[in-house]
């Protein structure tokens, strides 16, 4: 017991003033975090009056699946993160196959041996 109060005084004597990385002046708390809790702070906590633990944990979700689901976001060019993602996906599936960004041709070539005016009265 004597060894930890010793220890604590001691951390306490050479701790500094710097702000800790998580903190709101450090580098590591981006903006977009800042608008997260603000906004979950505005339109959740400020409003809903918590009746219990689980009852807590319910509405967070239910908030944060809406924030992150539903919700257009302005760093996604308006999207919601659902259609943004299938929207990446869609682009990474086309990267992935190369053959589909080739463009295709207007019109097919004419077969050997035809003629430009038999190929356009055949194709109507």
């Amino acid at each position: 017991m004597l060894q930890s109060r010793s220890a604590i005084r001691a951390l306490a004597k050479n701790r500094t003033n710097s702000p800790s990385p998580s903190s709101r002046q450090g580098r590591l708390f981006p903006p977009f975090c800042e608008s997260f809790n603000g906004r979950m702070r505005d339109e959740l906590l400020n409003e809903t009056l918590f009746l219990g633990l689980d009852h807590a944990r319910t509405r967070i979700a239910d908030w944060a699946d809406d924030y992150k689901g539903r919700r257009p976001h302005s760093a996604l060019g308006y999207l919601t993160p659902t259609a943004y993602a299938a929207n990446l996906t869609a682009t990474v599936d086309r990267l992935r196959n190369p053959d589909q960004l080739r463009r295709s041709h207007v019109a097919h070539p004419a077969p050997n041996g035809e003629t430009f005016a038999e190929t356009l009265i055949a194709a109507g």
